[in-house]
């Protein structure tokens, strides 16, 4: 795993954004697909328009575009996700209502096979 250095500061309720987090980097350990000959996950922020917008990126089995809205529903697994047996399907729920709650906003970019990379703003 890679921490990128001198990430930003965060202001806010602490036991939330620390459950945020968990539940990201939780994803993509269980996500990162068994067969996968070198898992990586990355973890970091980048400036968009003057705003930090922070990541979690890793190289699993990946997303198809027609889930990206529904994986951020309560009780909705992927098929790929219930080959696991592993999970509720409330975790990224969970962090959807965290950052929208804190004024932010939280989405998606994946490719099947590829990697999902999950990022969220604060404000």
């Amino acid at each position: 795993m890679d921490l990128q250095e001198n990430l930003p500061d965060i202001y806010g309720d602490k036991k939330r954004f620390v459950q945020v987090m968990e539940n990201l980097l939780t994803n993509a350990v269980k996500y990162i697909g068994k067969e996968n000959p070198c898992p990586h996950i990355d973890v970091g922020t980048q400036d968009r328009d003057g705003q930090n917008v922070f990541f979690v990126r890793d190289n699993g089995i990946g997303i198809e575009e027609g889930y990206f809205e529904k994986i951020f529903q309560v009780f909705q697994r992927l098929p790929a996700a219930k080959k696991t047996g592993e999970g509720t399907g409330i975790g990224l729920a969970i962090v959807k209502r965290i950052i929208e709650h804190c004024g932010g906003s939280v989405w998606v970019t994946s490719k099947p096979g590829e990697g999902s990379t999950f990022f969220f703003t604060i404000t």
